[in-house]
C-alpha cells in the first residue's frame, strides 16, 4: 500500500498534463467511465478494528491479513477479516507504519528507515533492519526483498537484513511510494514506473509523461494497472511490464486520491477519498462500489476469496465470495472399520455440515472432517454444505460402505468374505449366526464342536440375508 498525499497543484504545469487534460477525458468517456456506476454489486461489509489510528498498508500470506498504519498499529486478522487483533509494540513499532509485505514465510514492515520483521505470522514483530532513509514501500519476489523510498531503492536477500542500493536516482529525482511484484516481476511507483527485468537486482524507468505521483500496482486478466497520479484520478494500464501506452491511460471524473490496488476473484479493487471503490476486470469500464464509509480508503490486499480495505480512522472493510466445495465427491468406507474423509472449499469457508450421513459418520462442522465407523453397507448420497458470510455452496458426495465382519478379525483386502477365528474348548460346541443389520440374528448351518484350538471359518458376505457375522457358545 502506498504513502499516499494530496498533489500539489502546480504539478500540473511541470507535467504538462493540463494539455492533455481534454484528450485524455474523451479517453475516458470512450473506454471506462462509461460504466462508471454507485450500483453496489459485491457485498462491503465494515467490520470493528479496535483502533482509530489511520491505516496505510495491507497484506495477506498464510491464512493472515497484516494491517499496518499511525502511532505504530499492526493489526492482525487470521478470519478473513471478520475480527482483529493488536500486534502493536511500543518497543519495536515506529509511529508512522506505512507498508506491510509477506514472502518467505515471514511479514516485514516498515515506517521511516527501520524493518521491522514478524516470523509467527504477525503475532510479534522485532527490528530486522535499517535503512540509510526514508522506507514507504516494501514487496517480496524471487528470493529478494525490496524497499523502496524517495531517495532509493533497496534490496535485501536476508529477510529484512543487509540491504544494499539497486537504483539510486539522479539527482532531484524522487522516486517510490510503494514497491510491488505482480505477475513475478518487480515494480517501484512513485515519482516514476520503476521495472525490474532481472528480479530485482537493478531497475529501469518505464512508463509515459503520466506516470508520475503514482500509488500503486498490480496485475491481472493480462493487464498491469497503475493508479495515482498528480490529483490521484489517473489509471494506467498495460500488457507488458516495459510498454506503457497514452492510450491505455484514463482520468477517472468525480474520484480522487486513487491510493491502493488489488486484484483477485477475477476482478482488481482500487481504494479511494471519500470512501469510494473501483472495481473492474481491467478491460471493461470501472464501476464505483458503494462502501459504506466516507473516510479516505487507504490500502487494498486479496486472500483466500477475501478482499481487505485499510483507511483512516481505523477504518477496516472486506469482501468475498461464497465457498466453493473443491474436495473428491467419492468416498469409500468398509462397515465396522474407521473412516475418514476431509471436505475441504475454496474461498474462505467459515463452517462445515453434512446430511444424510452413512449410520455411524459425524461431522466436525469446524474442520469439515467425516470421520467415524460405519455400521451398514450400501451406497450413501450425503449432501456437502460449506458456508461463509457470503453464502454457500452445496456438493453430492457418494459414499460406498462396503460389507465388513461384525466378530472376529477382518481381514484387510478382503471385500466379499469374513473370517471368523476363536478359541473353542473340547466337549463345547459353537453355533455361527448372521444378520442383515446387526440387530436380528439367525443361526447360520449347524452348530461347531470345540476342539480345544483355534476354529477358523470364512464366510460369503455377498448374500444380503447374510452380510454379518458372529459366534455363539452353546
Amino acid at each position: 500500500m502506498a504513502l499516499a498525499r494530496r498533489r500539489p497543484r502546480s504539478l500540473w504545469w511541470r507535467t504538462g498534463f493540463r494539455n492533455q487534460a481534454e484528450r485524455l477525458r474523451l479517453i475516458a468517456a470512450a473506454l471506462l467511465l462509461a460504466g462508471v456506476s454507485s450500483q453496489a454489486q459485491e457485498q462491503w461489509s465494515s467490520v470493528v478494528s479496535g483502533v482509530s489510528a489511520g491505516l496505510k498498508g495491507v497484506t495477506y500470506g498464510s491464512g493472515v491479513f497484516v494491517a499496518v498504519g499511525a502511532d505504530g498499529t499492526i493489526l492482525r486478522s487470521a478470519d478473513h477479516g471478520w475480527t482483529w487483533q493488536d500486534r502493536s509494540d511500543p518497543e519495536v513499532t515506529m509511529d508512522w507504519m506505512l507498508d506491510v509485505a509477506y514472502g518467505n514465510g515471514v511479514f516485514l514492515a516498515t515506517g521511516g528507515g527501520s524493518i521491522l520483521i514478524s516470523e509467527d505470522l504477525g503475532l510479534t514483530w522485532r527490528r530486522a533492519g535499517d535503512l540509510a532513509d526514508y522506507c514507504t514501500g516494501l514487496a517480496y519476489g524471487n528470493g529478494r526483498w525490496v524497499a523502496s523510498g524517495e531517495a532509493a531503492v533497496w534490496a535485501s536477500t536476508s529477510n529484512g537484513a543487509g540491504w544494499s542500493i539497486v537504483y539510486d536516482p539522479p539527482e532531484g529525482e524522487a522516486l517510490g511510494i510503494d514497491a510491488a511484484y505482480p505477475n513475478n516481476t518487480f515494480f517501484v511507483v512513485g515519482g516514476s514506473i520503476l521495472y525490474s527485468s532481472n528480479g530485482g537486482q537493478s531497475f529501469t524507468e518505464v512508463g509515459n509523461e503520466y506516470s508520475n505521483w503514482l500509488a500503486d500496482v498490480a496485475y491481472g486478466n493480462g493487464w498491469y494497472v497503475a493508479i495515482g497520479g498528480v490529483f490521484g484520478n489517473l489509471v494506467l494500464r498495460s500488457a507488458t511490464p516495459t510498454t506503457w501506452a497514452l492510450d491505455d491511460v484514463v482520468e477517472l471524473e468525480g474520484v480522487d486520491g486513487l491510493d491502493g490496488i488489488a486484484f483477485g476473484n477475477g476482478k482488481f479493487v482500487i481504494t479511494a477519498g471519500e470512501g469510494k471503490l473501483l472495481v473492474s476486470d481491467g478491460t471493461g469500464a470501472w464501476q464505483q462500489r458503494s462502501s459504506g464509509v466516507s473516510n479516505w480508503l487507504k490500502g487494498a490486499a486479496y486472500g483466500d476469496g477475501t478482499f481487505v480495505v485499510v483507511g483512516e480512522d481505523g477504518v477496516i472493510l472486506i469482501s468475498g465470495r461464497a465457498p466453493e466445495i473443491n474436495s473428491v465427491l467419492t468416498a469409500a468406507g468398509t462397515v465396522g472399520l474407521p473412516f475418514s474423509y476431509q471436505m475441504t472449499a475454496l474461498y474462505g469457508p467459515t463452517e462445515f455440515n453434512a446430511t444424510s450421513l452413512p449410520g455411524g459418520l459425524t461431522i466436525n462442522r469446524g474442520t469439515g472432517l467425516i470421520s467415524g465407523t460405519p455400521t451398514s453397507a450400501g451406497t450413501f448420497t450425503v449432501t456437502l454444505i460449506a458456508t461463509n458470510p457470503y453464502g454457500s455452496d452445496t456438493r453430492q458426495l457418494t459414499v460406498t460402505v462396503q460389507p465388513g465382519g461384525s466378530g472376529g478379525e477382518f481381514r484387510v483386502n478382503i471385500f466379499t468374505a469374513v473370517e471368523l477365528e476363536w478359541e473353542s474348548v473340547a466337549g463345547k460346541s459353537y453355533q455361527v449366526q448372521s444378520s442383515p443389520d446387526l440387530k436380528a440374528w439367525s443361526n447360520y448351518q449347524t452348530p461347531i464342536p470345540g476342539t480345544g484350538a483355534p476354529i477358523q471359518r470364512l464366510y460369503s458376505t455377498r448374500d444380503p440375508a447374510r452380510r454379518f457375522y458372529r459366534v455363539q457358545e452353546q
